[in-house]
Parts: structure tokens; sequence; C-alpha cells
């Protein structure tokens, strides 16, 4: 209280947010704006994103955009990250502020550089998908920034571009990724896997794996999966049945041939045994035919 006697911005910083949201003290949301909008305008970046932030959720105090983003403003100038991830998100959002692309980039991508993982994951989406402002290079960068946080979402992203984009395509670091967001029951980077695993395009085939990541991305939720498990099981219940089918065509066959082989041997057996009586029956003929001969001219 002394301190706030002597107009220290500090002092009406912390007395003024803890009067706001009663830590410790009876709660005074009166004197707590009052004190910090006091700290604020004495350029404390601290009092004008936490005055902002109230008054822009509008949970202890009354709701006020226009002043909430005027102290956002000011605590971005003096570079406050946090602010700035609010800041630009609010403006790419467009919900309580006009929609600005380009200078919500401008807060986000200077957040990402402080290393903010929020805002960082949202400058990438925004570069990923925002035609006019698609950079797969920095959306990359961003994503990785969001991912050293241990963001599963960011991992997810990062390993696509990996995996996709020609110019900075590394399967390797894209796996790595997909795995460890799949740690964290990822459904799209398990989906994913199942599929590398499956095809063996990019990496080598290895089914039992990729029936583990695709069961996992079906059990959590993931509709491609569960498809795509329906489609392998119908086609190996095709195969099965087709191999069976073509299973019992060759044993008739070779049946067939087997009853064919014998019939051709008995044949040939009695073949041979009708030539020799009839070769037998032809000698006797002759024999006779010579004897009359000779009775004849002897």
């Amino acid at each position: 209280e002394a301190a706030v006697k002597e107009d220290n911005q500090y002092a009406e910083y912390l007395l003024g947010k803890t009067l706001l949201k009663g830590e410790d003290v009876e709660r005074d949301t009166r004197r707590g704006e009052e004190l910090l909008k006091r700290s604020a305008e004495q350029g404390n970046r601290y009092a004008a994103y936490t005055l902002g932030k109230a008054l822009l959720d509008g949970d202890v105090l009354a709701q006020n955009p226009p002043e909430a983003v005027r102290l956002l403003t000011v605590a971005t100038d003096k570079g406050f990250i946090p602010a700035e991830y609010v800041l630009g998100k609010l403006l790419y959002r467009g919900e309580v502020v006009k929609r600005d692309i380009e200078k919500a980039l401008g807060y986000l991508e200077q957040a990402s550089k402080g290393k903010n993982p929020n805002a960082a994951y949202l400058a990438g989406k925004i570069r990923l998908s925002e035609q006019e402002f698609k950079d797969l290079k920095k959306a990359l960068r961003h994503f990785e920034i969001a991912a050293e946080s241990g963001n599963p979402f960011a991992m997810y992203q990062a390993g696509r571009i990996l995996l996709r984009e020609e110019t900075l395509k590394n399967v390797a670091k894209a796996v790595w990724y997909f795995e460890n967001a799949a740690n964290q029951d990822n459904s799209a980077a398990e989906y994913l896997l199942g599929k590398l695993y499956l095809y063996g395009k990019e990496v080598r085939r290895d089914e039992a794996k990729a029936m583990e990541y695709l069961t996992a991305a079906s059990e959590h939720g993931n509709t491609f999966a569960r498809a795509l498990l329906e489609r392998i099981a119908t086609e190996r219940q095709k195969f099965i049945e087709q191999y069976q089918t073509r299973m019992v065509s060759v044993c008739v066959s070779g049946l067939f041939q087997d009853i064919a082989r014998i019939l051709q041997t008995r044949l040939e057996e009695e073949g041979k045994g009708n030539m020799g009586l009839v070769d037998r029956k032809l000698r006797r003929q002759i024999e006779e035919k010579k004897q009359a001969q000779g009775l004849k001219y002897g």
C-alpha cells in the first residue's frame, strides 16, 4: 500500500491483480481495475495485458472489447509475447474485432519468434491454409517451434509437410514427428503411420506395425482408419475365398489327371496284351497255310 501511495507502477500492478482475482484477499474488482489502469498508463506491460484480458473475457469485469484491444496493443508495443498471441488470435478470428489476417500474422509470427507455442501453431496454420499468405517453409518452422513444447497437432502438421513437400522432404524426420504425435494418441498421425507401413512406399513395409497403428487410430475415433481396416478385412476374405476355390479346383483337376493317367496305363497294358494275342493268331494261320501248300506241291 505504501508503494502504491507513491504511485509505483509495479506495486499498483501487483495489488491491482491481487484485488481483481481475489488472491488471498477479499476481491475488489473496482479498485483492482483502477490500480491496473494506473499501472498500464505508466507503461507497465503486465498491467496492460492483465486488464486487457479481463476486459476481453468478461469474467470478472464487464466486457469491453475496444478497450481490451487498446490495452493489449500497449502490451504488444512493449514486446509482451502473450499479448501478441492474444491480439493475433483476435484479429485472425475476427470475433470481437474486424478480421485482419495480415495484422494477425504479424503479431503471431512475432510471438512465434519468442517461442510461444500457441502463437507458433496458429501462425503455422495460417501459412499452411490461407492461400494469400501460404508459405510451407515458414509453416514448417512455426509447427516445429510448437512441436518443441509437445504439441501433437503441430507434430502431425510438421510431419505432413516433411512427407509431402518435395523441396522440404525428409521421410525419417516426418516419421519421427508422426511417432511422437502417435505416442500422445493423435489419431491422424496413427492413421498416416498405418498407411505408410501398409503400402511400404516411403518406408519398409511392415504389416504388423501398419495394423497396430490403424487399429489404434480407429479406436481413437479416426473414421478413415476404420474404413481402411474394413477394406483390408474385405480384401483378405476375398483372397481367402479365391484361394480356397483355386485349391479345390487344383485338387479336382489333379484327381482327373490321376484318373486319366491310370486309365491310360491300363489301356496301354490291355493294348499290349491284345496285340500279343493277335500276333500269335496270325503266326498260326501262316503256319497252317505253309503246311497246306507243302502238301499240295510236295
